[in-house]
């Protein structure tokens, strides 16, 4: 194809622009800058919408492992259990994850992504993907695990196996 051929369009552009009177392009440069701000704007939305998400899955994960801390101040261990996906509805008690008379969380976590519990009674880790990294926020990446003493790490895969 010569270079002619590919210059096509844009001529074509540019003859079409030419033709327009001033009104006319007055009014195709107003719709093309309207297009470009309602476009920045979803983009923005999307953004903020997904840092949102973000932040109330954290809020959650942290509160239900303060309930943990404050289960093992009470019972000498945290509370058992494998795989338990958080973000259906539960509660922990002194039963464990069961109803009981003093309650120490009570809800779920809300996320798209499974968060996951685990513990042996000695110590807990829980597992959850953020829709997207913050670096800004020391959140390096979105694989996080929040583990005993509500210590959050936030690393890739390849990252944890090089130890850094």
């Amino acid at each position: 194809m010569s270079s002619r051929h590919r210059r096509r369009p844009a001529r074509l552009l540019c003859y079409t622009i030419d033709m327009l009177s001033s009104i006319q392009r007055i009014r195709l440069y107003g719709v093309i800058v309207t297009a470009f701000v309602l476009l920045s704007g979803l983009l923005m939305n999307l953004s903020a919408h997904a840092k949102y998400a973000d932040i109330v899955t954290l809020n959650e994960v942290r509160s239900f492992a303060n309930a943990a801390e404050w289960y093992k101040q009470d019972i000498w261990q945290y509370p058992a259990g494998d795989r338990i996906d958080l973000r259906n509805a539960f509660v922990l008690s002194e039963r464990g994850f069961a109803n009981g008379q003093t309650v120490y969380y009570s809800g779920n976590i809300p996320s798209n992504r499974a968060v996951i519990y685990r513990s042996d009674g000695t110590g807990y880790t829980i597992s959850f993907t953020l829709r997207q990294a913050w670096p800004g926020e020391k959140l390096p990446s979105r694989k996080c695990i929040m583990s005993t003493f509500t210590k959050l790490t936030c690393a890739d895969d390849e990252k944890e196996k090089q130890g850094t």
